[in-house]
């Protein structure tokens, strides 16, 4: 089976044995396709309807079209007063009906491919211009040309690179073919598919070998039963497996595409039941909730009530630790909607029951945060920093008399802290004397051992591979696996969530704690003024920020880059963003520099603050104290301040070039002021071209503060090519046939059928075809759910 899901069933028939010499060659060089199934698992990225052979007359706007005959005008121009200038290539055609053009978009390649005599034939959509039948950006075939290039390939080869065969004399070979067997031939076929293709193989060349190979493939076995197919609205498999290359009408190629598509789906969700299955069978540390310990203490303690969303997901997570065999869940939840609280009293849980616990982050600022968060909740609940439990090593701790327990200790361990240090965290762990650890990919090492972990907690998960989140579950020594919860400030929209999580359960805080104080979002769109008016804007900036700081506040000012001379730097420069000033030419945008201009002009008055990934641990650390304290009014800062950082007193957030970062970035980055009693402002400055996906984007997050529905705007936005992971981005992957925007139906469709099959058969025993299918991926991570 290929990694681009096997469509065909298994067949590994090589392509040299069934096609001729040459193509085989140039799939396999070219595309890496070697084998019938791989071959036949290439599903068409689009169709071209053949259309009516003969438009001379019924042809309509939109309606397919095919024509062919003898080019006698290629010309080009430039699009005037539009920006930014399409240079469009026309190709005119004689025909038997007429005169027909090809119209070419950017396509300039098409000028040098295609000449004046050349036999061409074109397959597209009609658009008439001027009473006249037009066909934009066709699929085309030069009868004369080696290279049966296409508009949906690539630019041509460079000047003196030999091309080693005919796209039109393997075609020619194809069609003998065929025609031999008593089957249509490949251009009268009514619906011809486009594959993905390459610079020296091109879409004709798979259609060729696909319209040779289909027939040899065997029957196709049927994985469900009549009963599912009626219920689900489903083609026989064989059938649509070979209607997905060559369809006989719309009707039938819809009704493949969706059987195919459900078959996908539902290969996923079984995989990820069965891997579920798979780790339920194992044993995990049991950790019952008990009464009167450090768990209920602190629930005691807290300041405030949990809401109704966080008591009814601790009692869920309560309810996983209870278990005796290992469970997985996933906790997403709003920016501010509690997260690290809730997590916080599963720790204790598990420490009421002698365990440990360990909370892996991805950062160091965000580790330190997250400890000074815990101690900040525990309070009198936690040993003081360097006592343990125990007295091996540091101050001797007594049992808490309102609890019987000892205090809770607490240790942070990251790359960067000195050997003495992290030699003491690690005995503390290995010994049990430490509870909960807080740490960075250091806590993956080979050297940190626990004495007894009963919790993983992984925060921002999708910063973790699947290979590192396993190996903080394999570091008990026992044969047991121990719990994990895994969290994300970045709300998944359902689709993703089912065919990336099916094997984790998923709790959801979408309530936001009381207090919570609204954030008013705008766009500050510099790019539609001119100079005088960006001056303005911006003074009017940095007059806000004054007028917060004087009121109490304290305000975050964010950049995307560290330095002004990244290379990444392709968009404008500081003095773009901030207009002409007395002084020196200003540098380009970088939180550095920023930082250097802001201190030294703009906010001289204020106390201003600098932080980003490549400073030292402790700087960042006493750069963030200071802030929290009140020490500095003002942080300057990269996106390391994006989670984790909680300062109640901080009301104002400007983002420059906020057209560079995602939906979900934005959101995360707002969600860092409005924590306190004060309401907050967001301000999304940007020079992008007004009309822009960029600025759409920015306007989603200024109307929205629900981080679920811009989650699913942003998928919208940015399409799903990278949903399923890198090994599924290529030309042939799952998302190519199945889109977790469009197909949530049949995603839903084909979870509900997984799970009663599981259910009711785990062991695939009465579906045998369908397990043959997933068998081979039941025991591989292959979804990367980074």
């Amino acid at each position: 089976m290929s990694e681009t899901d096997d469509l065909a069933g298994p067949d590994d028939t090589p392509l040299a044995e069934i096609l001729p010499a040459t193509l085989a060659k140039k799939l396999a060089r070219d595309l890496e396709l070697h084998t019938l199934s791989e071959l036949l698992d290439s599903v068409p990225r689009a169709y071209r309807d053949r259309g009516q052979s003969d438009p001379a007359t019924g042809i309509s706007d939109g309606d397919p079209i095919g024509f062919s005959g003898t080019v006698f005008g290629v010309s080009d121009n430039y699009s005037r007063g539009q920006m930014p200038r399409v240079r469009t290539v026309f190709v005119t055609v004689a025909t038997d009906a007429g005169e027909r053009t090809a119209v070419f978009f950017n396509m300039t390649w098409v000028k040098h491919k295609v000449k004046k005599h050349d036999f061409i034939e074109v397959i597209g959509v009609a658009k008439i211009r001027n009473g006249k039948i037009t066909c934009v950006n066709p699929t085309f075939r030069v009868a004369s040309d080696a290279s049966g290039m296409t508009s949906d390939e690539a630019e041509p080869l460079a000047a003196g690179e030999k091309r080693e065969s005919s796209a039109k004399e393997i075609l020619d070979v194809a069609d003998e073919i065929v025609v031999g067997r008593g089957e249509q031939s490949i251009l009268e076929r009514p619906i011809l598919p486009v594959y993905p293709a390459s610079k020296k193989t091109t879409t004709w060349d798979v259609m060729s070998a696909v319209a040779i190979a289909l027939p040899l493939l065997p029957e196709v076995p049927e994985t469900l039963s009549q009963l599912d197919r009626r219920r689900f609205r489903l083609a026989p498999r064989d059938e649509s497996r070979r209607a997905i290359h060559f369809p006989s009408s719309h009707e039938q190629l819809a009704a493949a595409r969706r059987r195919v598509k459900f078959d996908v789906a539902l290969s996923v969700h079984l995989r990820l039941g069965l891997r579920r299955l798979r780790l339920e069978s194992g044993a995990a540390p049991a950790s019952p909730a008990r009464a009167g310990g450090v768990r209920a203490a602190l629930l005691g303690r807290l300041p405030y009530s949990l809401t109704s969303g966080q008591d009814e997901v601790l009692d869920e997570i309560s309810g996983d630790l209870e278990k005796s065999y290992p469970t997985a869940r996933l906790l997403q939840g709003e920016v501010g909607s509690g997260k690290t609280v809730v997590s916080l009293l599963a720790m204790c849980q598990v420490v009421d029951a002698g365990r440990q616990c360990a909370l892996l982050a991805p950062t160091e600022v965000l580790a330190a945060q997250h400890e000074r968060a815990l101690r900040r909740l525990l309070r009198d609940l936690a040993a003081p920093a360097g006592a343990v439990s125990g007295t091996l090593f540091g101050d001797s701790v007594q049992p808490d008399q309102s609890t019987g327990t000892a205090p809770i200790s607490l240790a942070l361990v990251t790359g960067s802290m000195s050997t003495g240090a992290r030699r003491e965290a690690l005995l503390g762990l290995v010994t049990g004397e430490i509870d909960i650890v807080i740490g960075t990919h250091a806590l993956l090492e080979n050297s940190v051992e626990f004495f007894d972990l009963g919790l993983a907690v992984v925060d921002e998960q999708h910063r973790f591979g699947v290979d590192q989140r396993q190996k903080l579950r394999a570091k008990r020594t026992d044969g047991a696996t121990p719990h994990i919860l895994t969290m994300t400030a970045t709300p998944i929209p359902r689709t993703i969530a089912m065919m990336s999580f099916g094997d984790m359960s998923t709790s959801t805080l979408t309530e936001l704690p009381a207090g919570r104080q609204a954030v008013d979002t705008h766009v500050v769109q510099l790019g539609a003024l001119d100079p005088a008016h960006q001056q303005r804007w911006v003074e009017r900036i940095f007059d806000r920020i004054h007028e917060e700081v004087e009121d109490g506040g304290r305000a975050f000012i964010v950049a995307p880059r560290i330095d002004s001379s990244d290379p990444d730097d392709s968009q404008g420069d500081f003095q773009r963003d901030f207009g002409p000033a007395v002084g020196p030419a200003r540098p380009g945008l970088g939180v550095e520099d920023l930082f250097d201009r802001l201190v030294s002009h703009e906010l001289a008055d204020l106390r201003v603050g600098l932080v980003h990934g490549k400073l030292p641990s402790d700087v960042k650390d006493m750069t963030m104290n200071a802030f929290g304290n009140g020490h500095l009014d003002v942080l300057v800062s990269t996106t390391v301040i994006e989670v984790g950082v909680d300062v109640p007193d901080a009301t104002v957030m400007v983002i420059m070039d906020a057209d560079r970062f995602g939906i979900s970035q934005l959101h995360q980055l707002r969600g860092r002021i409005g924590r306190g009693d004060k309401p907050g402002v967001c301000l999304l400055v940007s020079t992008v071209e007004p009309g822009s996906t960029a600025e759409e984007r920015l306007k989603a997050v200024a109307d929205t503060r629900d981080g679920f529905e811009l989650s699913q705007r942003d998928l919208e936005l940015r399409g799903e090519g990278d949903v399923f992971g890198a090994r599924q981005s290529g030309g042939r992957g799952m998302n190519r046939i199945l889109s977790v925007v469009r197909d949530a139906e049949i995603i839903t469709e084909a979870s509900e059928l997984s799970a009663r099959i599981l259910s009711e058969d785990p062991e695939l025993e009465h579906y045998t075809a369908l397990g043959e299918e997933i068998d081979e991926f039941a025991e591989a991570d292959y979804l990367d759910r980074t």
